[in-house]
């Protein structure tokens, strides 16, 4: 079996399948765009007129979805560092990628919180 199975993973897709499949076969999950693949969001947002994007964004951006943002207040973090926590609590090594020296650091510091299961429960459901 694969030492390692990739795969995009975040709230807004789950992966669950998968992911329980490789929980069952004892293959590590690496999730890669653990905060969204915005190279997506961009295409789909340059099909849809100006009013219309704006209002989408927070639907299809992970940092931007209050769900995220209302969890990460209770916290005192970013909704970044929720969404990489969620994968991190269901037993997947997390990439995030980032050139800001800020966003790095940030991504780091996922370890001084836990999700309750209820938060864990609600971010899952936002598939």
């Amino acid at each position: 079996p694969p030492a390692v199975f990739a795969m995009e993973v975040h709230p807004f897709n789950t992966n669950e399948e998968m992911a329980e499949c490789c929980r069952g076969l004892g293959i590590p999950v690496l999730a890669h765009s653990p905060l969204g693949a915005p190279h997506k969001i961009e295409a789909f947002m340059k099909v849809l007129t100006r009013s219309d994007a704006r209002d989408m964004r927070p639907v299809i951006k992970v940092t931007e979805s209050p769900v995220l943002q209302d969890v990460a207040r209770q916290h005192g973090v970013t909704a970044a560092q929720v969404a990489l926590r969620w994968n991190m609590q269901r037993g997947h090594c997390v990439i995030p990628k980032s050139f800001d020296v800020e966003h790095i650091v940030e991504n780091m510091d996922v370890f001084g919180f836990a999700l309750s299961q209820r938060e864990m429960a609600i971010l899952a459901g936002l598939h």
